[in-house]
C-alpha cells in the first residue's frame, strides 16, 4: 500500500512539473496569454483543418517603447498585461472562444480570428481594438497613453499557411505604421511592392557611401532680425544609378530600422563639419552647422567623444556646431541622455530640440536638459496666415522658449507672410523654402555671399 501510495504521489509530481513545463513553453510570462509557439501552434492546427477563411490580426504598440525607456521596465510589464487583459475580453465578446490571442513579443500581439472573411465586419473589430487599446492607462500613480497599428491578412487569399499569413500580417501592420499608425490595414499586392523596393534599397544603401552616393546639402537658418545665415543644417541626399533620386522620406527609416544609421550619421557628421571648415577659410567664419543626430547615434555611450573627435579633426570650434534631437529621442532614456548632452554643453557644443510640438515631451525635462535652440515643426508653421490656431501655438512657443532662455527657430517658413508673422512674435530665427531650399554646397556658398536684410523698409 505504501509503494502505491508512493507511486502515486510520484505521478502527481510528475504530472505538475509537467503542466508547469508546458506553462513555462506555451504561456507568456508577462501577461500570462499564449505565447508565439502556442500561437503558431493552434493556427497552423486550425488553419490545417479550415474549411472557408480566417484573418490573422498582427498589432503593435504606438508610443510604447518610449514609455518603457522613460519610467521603466516594471511600468512597462504592467502595461502590456493590461494591453493583454483588455483584448483578451474584446476577443472573447466580439469574436467567441474560438478566437486565438497571443503575445508575439515585445510590444506585439497577434490574434486568429477562424472563419471570418467579411472586411466591413473584421473592420469593426479593428476599430473595437483600436478604441479599447487607446484608453488611458493608471499604472503606479501615472496616467498613459497609447495607441496602436494593426496589419491584416486573410486566409487563403494573403497566404496558405500560417508563416505567409504572420509575415504578410506585419508587413501591413508596418505599412499602416508609415502612414500615420493608430490604424488598421489589410495586405495587398502594392505592400507586397513596397516591401520588396525596401529590401532592394537596404541592399543598395549599404554599398551607398562606398559608392560615393550620398551627398550633404545644406538648408540656410536665417537670423530674423539681419536676414545673416547663422547656419547651413545638413541634410542627407542619395542618388543611385538603379533607384535614381530616393526621397529621404523612404531611405532614413530603411537605415535606422538597418542600425546602419550610425555609420551613416557618423559620416554626415565629419563631412557636415568639415565643410563648415571651408566656409570658415572663405572668409564666413559666423556660419556654422546644423546637423540632425538618430537616436542609435544617441544611444551609443561614446557619442560624446565620436563628437569631439570629429570636431578636433577638422578643426571646427565647437561652438559652431548645432546638434538636432528630436523631442522623442530626448524623453527615450531621460538620465543618460542628460550625462551625453551635459558632455557635449560643455565642450561648447550647441543643441537644439527638434520638431518640437509633436513629439512625446516634458517641460519639466526639458527645463533641466542644456539645450539652446527649439524648432518648432514646419507643420505649425506653413499655414499659420489661415489658421488662427498655428499662430497661437506658434507666439506661445516663441513665449516658451524666451522664457526658458532658449533661441526660437521656426521650420518650413514657405511665404513672405508668414516670415513677417513670425519676426513679429519675436521669433529668433527662420528655415525654409521662402529663404531656400537645400542646396549643394557651392550653391550654399553663393547664398552666403548674397545674404541680406530679409524685409525691407
Amino acid at each position: 500500500v505504501e509503494g502505491r501510495d508512493e507511486i502515486a504521489h510520484l505521478g502527481r509530481t510528475f504530472n505538475m512539473m509537467a503542466d508547469r513545463i508546458r506553462n513555462l513553453a506555451y504561456r507568456d510570462s508577462v501577461t500570462g496569454i499564449p505565447n508565439r509557439l502556442a500561437f503558431e501552434t493552434s493556427a497552423n492546427r486550425i488553419l490545417r483543418h479550415a474549411q472557408t477563411s480566417a484573418a490573422l490580426l498582427y498589432l503593435d504598440l504606438d508610443g510604447f517603447k518610449d514609455i518603457n525607456d522613460s519610467l521603466g521596465h516594471s511600468i512597462g510589464d504592467s502595461m502590456l498585461d493590461e494591453v493583454a487583459t483588455r483584448l483578451d475580453q474584446k476577443v472573447r465578446e466580439l469574436a467567441g472562444e474560438e478566437a486565438i490571442l497571443a503575445r508575439i513579443g515585445g510590444d506585439e500581439f497577434a490574434m486568429l480570428l477562424p472563419g471570418r472573411n467579411d472586411k466591413r465586419n473584421i473592420e469593426e473589430l479593428c476599430e473595437s481594438f483600436l478604441q479599447e487599446i487607446s484608453r488611458d492607462y493608471h499604472i503606479l500613480g501615472n496616467v498613459l497613453h497609447v495607441t496602436a497599428s494593426i496589419g491584416l491578412a486573410l486566409y487563403p487569399e494573403d497566404g496558405v499557411n500560417f508563416e505567409e499569413l504572420l509575415k504578410n500580417a506585419d508587413a501591413a501592420m508596418y505599412s499602416g505604421k508609415r502612414t500615420g499608425k493608430n490604424t488598421y490595414i489589410f495586405f495587398d499586392q502594392e505592400i507586397q511592392q513596397r516591401n520588396s523596393r525596401r529590401v532592394q534599397l537596404s541592399a543598395a544603401l549599404r554599398r551607398a557611401l562606398d559608392r560615393d552616393e550620398m551627398q550633404i546639402h545644406f538648408q540656410p537658418i536665417l537670423r530674423l532680425a539681419d536676414g545673416s545665415v547663422t547656419h547651413g543644417e545638413a541634410l542627407l541626399r542619395w542618388s543611385n544609378s538603379e533607384f535614381g533620386e530616393v526621397t529621404p522620406s523612404e531611405f532614413i527609416p530603411i537605415l535606422e530600422e538597418s542600425g546602419y544609421i550610425r555609420d551613416v550619421g557618423q559620416w554626415v557628421l565629419k563631412e557636415a563639419c568639415a565643410t563648415a571648415v571651408r566656409w570658415r577659410q572663405r572668409g564666413f567664419t559666423d556660419t556654422g552647422v546644423s546637423v540632425n543626430v538618430a537616436v542609435q547615434q544617441l544611444s551609443q555611450k561614446d557619442f560624446a567623444r565620436q563628437v569631439g573627435s570629429i570636431l578636433k579633426e577638422t578643426g571646427l570650434p565647437a561652438e559652431r556646431l548645432i546638434l538636432e534631437i528630436t523631442e522623442s529621442e530626448l524623453m527615450r532614456r531621460p538620465a543618460t541622455t542628460l550625462r551625453i548632452l551635459e558632455e557635449l554643453n560643455s565642450m561648447g557644443v550647441e543643441l537644439a530640440v527638434d520638431d518640437f510640438g509633436t513629439g512625446y515631451s516634458s517641460l519639466n525635462y526639458l527645463k533641466y536638459f542644456p539645450v539652446h535652440y527649439l524648432k518648432l515643426d514646419g507643420t505649425f508653421v506653413r499655414n499659420m496666415d489661415q489658421d488662427p490656431d498655428n499662430a497661437a501655438i506658434a507666439r506661445a512657443v516663441v513665449e516658451l522658449a524666451h522664457a526658458l532662455k532658449l533661441r526660437m527657430i521656426a521650420e518650413g517658413v514657405e511665404s513672405r507672410i508668414i516670415a513677417e508673422m513670425l519676426n513679429q512674435e519675436n521669433c529668433d530665427y527662420v528655415q525654409g523654402f521662402f529663404t531656400a531650399a537645400a542646396v549643394n554646397e557651392e550653391v550654399f556658398l553663393q547664398f552666403l555671399s548674397n545674404q541680406g536684410p530679409l524685409f525691407g523698409p
